[in-house]
């Protein structure tokens, strides 16, 4: 089929489970979503690659199926792969089919409306590309909102213009562009902004009514990221990574390091270094898979190979923070 070809809305699926009853209508929709009040809630949740240690949307679902099953939720995922699921979790695995990543990505998506259809959860919750789901969070933001950044970020008209059409022309766009308008083309979906930036994206590219989209900001494990528990980690982590104890460093954390402006963080600590503002014991510290390569060379011509150093991922991601002395993000787009 054309990547462009339109998808089918989405199914309700959701029925109220045996063990639960209707108590009245929850502030948000105000009149239209129905509240349960019941010891188990049979909840699916849909994410492409079931994976917390790519971050994001993957361990935040990760961490979310957790917090249900602790609350003695009937917790399904659905995925194509799954890397140490949460005790307790069912898997309901797919596997999408097509010769490239736009067609397997609209397959999976197709794959996920029936198996709710076979599953039929209470209600049902996706993040990624998935159809059919009660409630969709984009963890990603808009397809439409990254693209209108990623078009931003070229330094010419001529390569913003040029970046439009071919986006216009793309298959893969296109297909992209097209799984998202069906994403955000049922009346009974609801939406879960992330940041006042994607609620705005939903508007306006999307026309999604103000009482179909509620604001939640990502949560932070206070715990987790708690200074006496990191300090702790400080000098062993610092180890890890090369650090001396007097050195200043900086913290780089993402896997699209274009996308998250690490050229231009170069760019600026090399400016630093040439007008000598930059401290002898000043380290860039990149954390991530994204492709090094180019930034290396960027980082070699500014006079600062020994002071940008690329580590790959991190498991967990805390040792890092631990590490550094401050957390530098000059992202061109990031949903949250």
């Amino acid at each position: 089929m054309p990547a462009d070809q339109t998808l089918p809305p989405p199914s309700r699926h959701g029925r109220a489970s045996s063990q639960c009853h209707m108590i009245a209508a929850t502030p948000w929709p105000a009149e239209s979503v129905p509240h349960y009040e019941c010891s188990t809630m049979r909840i699916a949740l849909l994410i492409e690659h079931l994976d917390h240690r790519r971050g994001g949307a993957e361990t935040w679902i990760h961490h979310f199926a957790a917090y249900l099953l602790a609350e003695g939720h009937e917790v399904t995922i659905i995925t194509q792969d799954a890397h140490d699921p949460p005790a307790g979790a069912e898997l309901h695995l797919l596997r999408p089919r097509g010769l490239t990543r736009s067609r397997r990505d609209r397959d999976f998506a197709l794959k996920c409306l029936q198996a709710l259809g076979q599953l039929r959860p209470d209600i049902s919750m996706a993040t990624g590309k998935a159809l059919g789901a009660d409630v969709y969070q984009p963890h990603g933001g808009t397809v439409r909102g990254s693209q209108r950044q990623n078009i931003a970020l070229l330094p010419s008209y001529n390569q913003r213009a040029m970046k439009m059409i071919f986006n216009r022309l793309s298959p893969k766009h296109r297909a992209a562009l097209a799984l998202e308008a069906a994403q955000y083309g049922h009346s009974a979906t609801r939406y879960i902004a992330i940041s006042r930036m994607v609620q705005r994206d939903m508007r306006t590219f999307y026309r999604v009514p103000p009482e179909r989209v509620r604001l939640v900001y990502n949560g932070v494990d206070l715990q987790r990221f708690a200074p006496a528990r990191l300090g702790g980690l400080r000098d062993e982590a610092r180890a890890r990574f090369g650090l001396a104890p007097d050195d200043l460093a900086l913290l780089f954390v993402a896997h699209n390091f274009k996308l998250k402006g690490l050229g231009e963080l170069i760019a600026a600590i090399a400016l630093l270094n040439r007008q000598h503002q930059w401290p002898d014991g000043g380290r860039l510290v990149v954390v991530g898979r994204g492709r090094a390569e180019r930034y290396k060379r960027q980082a070699e011509s500014g006079g600062l190979a020994h002071a940008v150093k690329f580590v790959g991922s991190v498991n967990p991601v805390d040792e890092a923070y631990a590490a550094a002395d401050a957390f530098v993000h000059p992202t061109w787009y990031d949903p949250c």
